[in-house]
């Protein structure tokens, strides 16, 4: 209740927020003069809630750090008409980690920063023999100056205790970050929280969790499926910071890193590509052989960063393909002279080298499968535009079939384009270069289409598809082979 001073020190002005357990207000230690927060039980007759509020406060006294959000006093006073217990807390100028992460995945240095501080607050807690056990994006607080404070001990154990707030064979604590042997009751320790910290970097990179979904089967995967890498996710990411993820949503808690620490000197020196000699990575053949998670990182690490070098190369052998079978096309097919010819396919080489010489790429479908670059997408846009206009002026065709072709060629041969370059993803070492001789070979099959008689349409559109196919593939098999850096 605004206006309220608990104990007869502590004056409640604005409220915060309210969950569960109670409500949190802006108030002002009428003693000290200082500015704090108030955590106060709605339900004061709620043992389970009293006894978690005490845990917390116990829990945060037995250490201080400065990303761990400070704990300054408890006791009990009259809230509401009844006497409630409640809990005075540092007050942060800020807002919880999850209210960040509306936007989207975080940059990777702030992810690094962020979940290096994170590390320091863990490992005072863990020093001192205290597990958080509910470690998540809204408990951790981001100040105004840009540092985390951890806060809500509120289901925090000591780490070696026997009997807390849950029974043997309970589990407590938030699925989306719950560890498999939270999930079956097991005992918990400091490795419970590291693998809540892999899901919460895991969330900040991709912005989605490990696993989404209603709780029992996140709870089930949690316990039996690895999640996918977060570079299938997010291609930028870092190697190391993908395997040093991996290693903390280990399902066996032996299996992660050794302390809090050693992940923060980890994350460090993942964001410079390296990783921490704390954390030595186990030999891949033996880590697959008994954790299907390591499986999957070692697929990802079979697939490290790409020779630039060797795929600009490639780029401009497909370009040089291209430009002799636009001249060939021309000279063939439409009996140009090659002194007309030779600059059109001079220019169709460049073009083509043009659109895909930014590498750029849409969203992958999904793990090793091709992304298409927006090079496919303005190619698809480009001959739609000059079919239609063939379609329409130098054609027998009605008119409508030319609107028709304009209205739905763009996104057709797109989504052809993206069944070509699954298929010569097998031929070619990267996406880029598939999804490149992709382009080659539409190019070239549209070509041959236009230049061949059209009274019998059936034949033009297998031509085409014919020759697109097959320049494709021909295209791909010419690509270099990629060294791997």
């Amino acid at each position: 209740m605004e206006g309220s001073v608990l104990a007869g020190r502590y004056r409640l002005e604005v409220l915060l927020g309210a969950g569960g357990m109670g409500q949190v207000w802006r108030g002002t230690d009428q003693l000290l003069h200082r500015q704090v927060a108030v955590k106060v039980l709605t339900r004061p007759g709620d043992r389970v809630l009293t006894t978690r509020l005490l845990a917390e406060a116990r829990a945060a006294a037995a250490f201080s750090d400065p990303h761990v959000v400070a704990v300054h006093d408890v006791g009990e006073g009259q809230f509401g008409g009844h006497s409630s217990v409640f809990l005075v807390m540092e007050l942060v100028d800020g807002r919880p980690l999850s209210e960040v992460l509306q936007k989207g995945p975080l940059p990777i240095d702030d992810v690094v920063r962020w979940g290096e501080q994170i590390c320091q607050a863990l490992e005072a807690a863990h020093r001192a023999g205290v597990v958080h056990r509910d470690v998540k994006p809204s408990n951790v607080l981001i100040t105004g100056t840009g540092r985390t404070k951890l806060c809500d001990f509120g289901i925090a154990r000591r780490a070696l205790a026997t009997q807390g707030l849950t029974a043997t064979g309970m589990s407590i604590g938030t699925p989306g970050y719950m560890a498999p042997e939270q999930i079956r009751g097991d005992t918990v320790g400091p490795a419970t929280d590291l693998y809540a910290l892999g899901c919460l970097l895991y969330e900040l990179l991709t912005g989605l969790p490990p696993f989404t979904g209603e709780p029992l089967s996140v709870l089930s995967r949690h316990l039996e499926q690895p999640p996918v890498p977060v570079r299938a996710r997010r291609p930028d990411v870092p190697l190391a910071l993908d395997r040093l993820v991996g290693q903390l949503l280990a399902k066996e808690p032996g299996k992660r890193p050794a302390s809090a620490a050693a992940v923060g000197d980890a994350l460090l020196g993942a964001e410079r590509g390296k990783v921490a000699t704390r954390i030595p990575p186990p030999a891949a053949k033996d880590q697959a052989a008994v954790d299907p998670l390591a499986r999957t990182q070692t697929a990802v690490r079979a697939c490290p960063e790409v020779d630039k070098g060797a795929l600009k190369w490639g780029r401009g052998r497909a370009s040089l393909v291209l430009g002799a079978l636009v001249v060939l096309d021309l000279a063939v097919l439409a009996g140009m002279n090659l002194v007309w010819a030779a600059p059109l396919g001079l220019l169709a080489a460049g073009l083509v080298n043009l659109l895909y010489d930014d590498g750029a790429s849409l969203p992958g479908r999904g793990p090793g499968q091709p992304q298409e670059s927006g090079g496919t997408i303005l190619l698809s846009l480009g001959v739609t535009t000059v079919l239609s206009v063939v379609l329409l002026f130098w054609s027998p065709a009605p008119w409508w079939v030319a609107l028709l072709t304009a209205m739905v060629g763009c996104p057709l041969l797109f989504a052809c384009a993206s069944g070509v370059a699954r298929l010569l993803a097998r031929l070619a070492s990267t996406a880029q270069q598939a999804d490149m001789a992709t382009g080659v070979g539409l190019t070239n099959g549209t070509l041959a289409a236009l230049l061949v008689p059209q009274e019998r349409v059936l034949l033009t559109v297998a031509l085409g598809g014919g020759t697109w196919l097959a320049i494709a593939a021909l295209t791909a098999v010419l690509m270099p082979t990629v060294r791997r850096a």
